[in-house]
């Protein structure tokens, strides 16, 4: 949300939407934010979300995604979708969980 708001609306010269939903589809939480804004490279972003290296101007991004494969399986993460000057679409996915992460046996 805060890099919908900072990277993709705050330049946008005319009235900008930011969008937040939620759904489950078959096993999986998909939280979705879209905007309006400027949009951006996606093949970058995917490229630098992806890198074995650190990401160096995806930091945040790339660390959450690092985090959710490692903890839940490659399936999980995010997904991101921009199109230049039509917005940005970033898809968070996570397992549904039966029980909290402190209830997980430490081995």
């Amino acid at each position: 949300v805060e890099n919908s708001i900072i990277h993709g609306l705050e330049t946008k010269l005319e009235a900008g939407l930011l969008s937040i939903t939620g759904n489950i589809v078959d096993d999986t939480v998909m939280i979705v934010v879209e905007d309006n804004g400027i949009g951006t490279d996606q093949e970058f972003i995917i490229h630098q979300l992806n890198n074995k290296t650190k990401g160096e101007k995806l930091f945040a991004l790339k660390n959450i995604n690092d985090r959710l494969k490692l903890h839940f399986g490659q399936r999980y993460g995010i997904e991101f979708h921009s199109v230049l000057g039509r917005g940005t679409r970033v898809t968070l996915k996570l397992p549904i969980l039966t029980h909290s992460p402190e209830q997980e046996e430490v081995i």
